[in-house]
């Protein structure tokens, strides 16, 4: 299993060979090259998450209740306007209703029980190719709207180079 300091490090090196080829090579902007970085850095601690003794997923219900907290004490000071107009930029006006924010608060909680439950174990199933292929996939999906054809394939490819040689350097079964 690949230790925190050493997926850091990891990550940085990634990050900065992805700087230097979107720039380079496909003239990305500093934009579309940080979205790059950050889907290296989720690609590399993705894999961990199926694993019970890592530090991020001890803390997944802990960070998930934070992060849920505080957007119902915004809604309940009077602020959810701001949230609704970030849904409706998010998701369009056609879906954004108050059920839309309801599971925004509730399917973190959701995610992170099931998690917990059917993932009781090291090197689960999200140590493989198919798990990396589908987060790339989210990747491209995701950014696919804010940031053209180019700059989401090549993030999302970073993503899946990040979370494969996670898997390649984390699980001798390869």
């Amino acid at each position: 299993m690949l230790k925190i300091k050493e997926s850091l490090l990891f990550s940085l090196v990634i990050s900065a060979l992805a700087v230097l080829v979107g720039y380079l090579r496909f003239a990305l902007t500093p934009s579309a090259l940080l979205v790059a970085c950050a889907a290296v850095f989720a690609g590399t601690f993705a894999p961990n998450i199926d694993i019970p003794f890592i530090h991020l997923r001890r803390h997944l219900k802990l960070a998930v209740f934070v992060a849920s907290f505080f957007i119902m004490l915004y809604i309940f000071l009077g602020m959810e306007g701001k949230i609704s107009q970030m849904c409706i930029a998010e998701f369009g006006q056609a879906n954004c209703s108050s059920g839309t924010l309801a599971l925004l608060i509730v399917a973190p909680f959701l995610i992170a029980t099931v998690i917990d439950i059917i993932i009781p174990f090291k090197s689960g199933p999200l140590h493989g190719i198919i798990p990396a292929f589908l987060f790339g996939a989210a990747v491209f999906v995701y950014l696919l709207g804010k940031y053209g054809l180019l700059a989401s394939a090549f993030a999302a490819a970073c993503g899946f180079f990040a979370y494969m040689i996670h898997v390649v350097l984390d699980n001798d079964r390869y």
